[in-house]
């Protein structure tokens, strides 16, 4: 591959890293009195409803169902994870890039730096984006790169669109949408994932890992699958 096509890769990689009433028994009839210390039958055929107040207990070994919605930060710990690696799959070419995780600030605003380093064909290219740590919009992107010892350092430009837009408005993690629930093998194993979506990207989470273990983009452009992290 070119240099020009790998700086691209690691540039545009960089950019997307950058979602009923209660029945109640019958009231006794008029002169009449239940019996004393005893509760009232309930109709033949008809389930006690629980007491007030009281959620009722899920049946043993049923999983609770996954939310219809979740932030991005429920699938991003980022306070739980020192780095990861993924495989990114991209235009007929592979490749593996990981991403180390580390507190920062930006202006005064509180922020993780996602930070990504690759040596190709004796170009060292650091990549790094600022992310606000409550909104997880992009607040800065930077790239440097080393060729024969010379550091060429290069401001980069937040995204515009996506989950990490730096236009984007409000003030809380964008919310991704419940697909369902499947099977999914990457090189870190095999996971039974919830898949949310996010503006025609998917994403495969396991509440083990505090990563997505998948990430999709619904025009076939690219996936990504973990191999690692380190918590």
């Amino acid at each position: 591959m070119r240099i020009e096509s790998k700086l691209f890769l690691i540039l545009l990689v960089g950019a997307i890293l950058l979602v009923g009433c209660t029945q109640q028994p019958p009231a006794p009839g008029p002169n009449q009195t239940p019996p004393a210390n005893q509760t009232p039958a309930p109709p033949a055929n008809q389930t006690p409803a629980p007491p007030q107040n009281q959620t009722p207990t899920p049946p043993a070994n049923q999983t609770p169902a996954p939310p219809a919605s979740t932030g991005m930060d429920q699938l991003y710990m980022f306070g739980s994870v020192k780095s990861y690696e993924y495989k990114i799959t991209t235009s007929g070419t592979t490749m593996n890039l990981k991403t180390t995780i580390t507190a920062d600030t930006v202006d005064g605003t509180a922020a993780w730096l996602q930070q990504m380093d690759m040596t190709t064909q004796g170009i060292e290219v650091t990549s790094k984006t600022w992310i606000d740590k409550v909104t997880y919009k992009c607040l800065k992107v930077m790239t440097v790169m080393n060729y024969e010892g010379q550091n060429i350092e290069q401001a980069g430009q937040c995204p515009t669109e996506g989950p990490n837009s730096a236009s984007r408005t409000g003030t809380t993690t964008p919310q991704m949408t419940l697909v369902g629930t499947e099977s999914v093998t990457v090189p870190a194993g095999t996971f039974t994932a919830t898949k949310y979506s996010l503006e025609q990207v998917y994403y495969w989470s396991t509440s083990s890992v505090p990563v997505p273990v998948k990430i999709a983009y619904g025009d076939g452009t690219m996936t990504m699958e973990l191999v690692s992290y380190a918590s």
